[in-house]
């Protein structure tokens, strides 16, 4: 098995969150996008968030 060795650390530009997804767009013109089912306690406390706000 081979291991990925980066030259240069990944920069984030950006970071957004959408109804399901985390995005995350890098310095090197990649994006990084997971599921916000994947980190439920993260994903509970935008939802909080997110209400709190829109009130």
């Amino acid at each position: 098995m081979t291991t990925l060795t980066l030259e240069i650390e990944p920069i984030a530009n950006q970071i957004s969150v959408t109804d399901e997804r985390l995005i995350v767009d890098l310095a090197d013109d990649r994006s990084l996008s997971v599921p916000l089912a994947w980190y439920p306690q993260s994903f509970e406390r935008w939802l909080a968030t997110r209400s709190t706000s829109a009130s």
